[in-house]
């Protein structure tokens, strides 16, 4: 299997160590223009000790990308970040919990992005007016909060939320492509 980092930061990468410990990793995928620290030119090292090919996502919008036989997209165009759609039975869920809200309001005004599901940070309900603004423009059916949403209202601006603070695990199904 492949592993995709939408972001090299303690937040997002910090059990990257047991991942490619534990797990038979083929490539991996993570953003461009990282940040230079100690945690990032750590995880970089780990990479590149591992000896498992990486690549630098570089492109500019959303590119097809196969995810170990999943049809998925990997959205580029903003430093640092990288965002996901992954198209499963349940309809397109678009992954962009790892970027800040402004760099999804220029993110979603250089390309026009559309979800049925939108997985979010609970940090993209700081500002609700970017919230608003990231929902009529991504229109999507339902929002997903991972961990940290406990006390998210079950709709926002009319769109079904769910966390899995409350719900535990949430499941989605996906269809491989025959290769």
């Amino acid at each position: 299997d492949q592993l995709i980092l939408t972001s090299v930061d303690k937040t997002h990468a910090r059990g990257l160590e047991n991942l490619l410990d534990c797990y038979p990793i083929s490539k991996i995928v993570i953003p461009n223009n990282l940040q230079n620290n100690d945690f990032v030119n750590a995880a970089l090292e780990m990479i590149e000790l591992s000896a498992i090919p990486y690549e630098q996502w570089d492109c500019d919008g959303e590119s097809a990308y196969t995810l170990s036989g999943i049809s998925c997209n990997l959205i580029g165009g903003t430093d640092r970040k990288l965002g996901i759609r992954l198209n499963t039975d349940q309809g397109s869920i678009l992954i962009l919990h790892s970027f800040t809200q402004k760099m999804q309001d220029e993110l979603l005004a250089s390309m026009d992005l559309k979800g049925d599901i939108l997985i979010l940070s609970p940090s993209n309900l700081e500002k609700q007016d970017l919230l608003k603004s990231a929902l009529n423009e991504i229109a999507p059916k339902q929002i997903i909060f991972p961990a940290g949403a406990d006390s998210v209202a079950s709709r926002l601006y009319g769109v079904q939320t769910r966390n899995t603070y409350q719900e535990g695990e949430i499941v989605f199904r996906t269809t491989r492509m025959m290769e």
